[in-house]
């Protein structure tokens, strides 16, 4: 079986509750064009993460007196649970710290090297869409 083709939603920062722009952002254009191509008959894996590390993380736990992991924990569950409540639905949802991430991001960029020969890095522009294979 071919690699599938991976779309992957901007990670979102467990800081706080989702709001409409998470969702109306990064994760309805993405799950839309999963699901074209999947209607066309392309493999595709969908995923997203939860950006455990990111600064507003850090800055949100110096806040309330608590450790980043302690908030990336709290708000992580919620982060996993609202996308399917709006019918988003991720193949995976990464979280750094995880002890399996690592080996789970090198195996699937391993099968996408040797099924095409790379992997093609894209991202939307004004313009269209542009890419690069590294």
């Amino acid at each position: 079986m071919a690699a599938p083709l991976w779309i992957t939603a901007t990670p979102i920062a467990p800081r706080g509750e989702l709001h409409l722009g998470h969702l109306a952002g990064p994760c309805v254009a993405a799950d839309v064009l999963a699901r074209f191509l999947r209607a066309e008959g392309t493999n595709v894996l969908f995923t997203t993460g939860i950006a455990d590390h990111a600064g507003s993380v850090k800055v949100r736990a110096l806040d309330t007196g608590r450790t980043p992991a302690d908030v990336a924990d709290g708000h992580a569950v919620a982060i996993e649970a609202d996308p399917m409540r709006a019918r988003v639905v991720f193949d995976r949802i990464a979280r750094p710290q995880h002890p399996c991430h690592s080996s789970w991001v090198q195996n699937v960029v391993g099968r996408h090297r040797r099924a095409v020969g790379g992997v093609l890095c894209a991202t939307r522009t004004t313009r269209g869409a542009t890419g690069r294979r590294r």
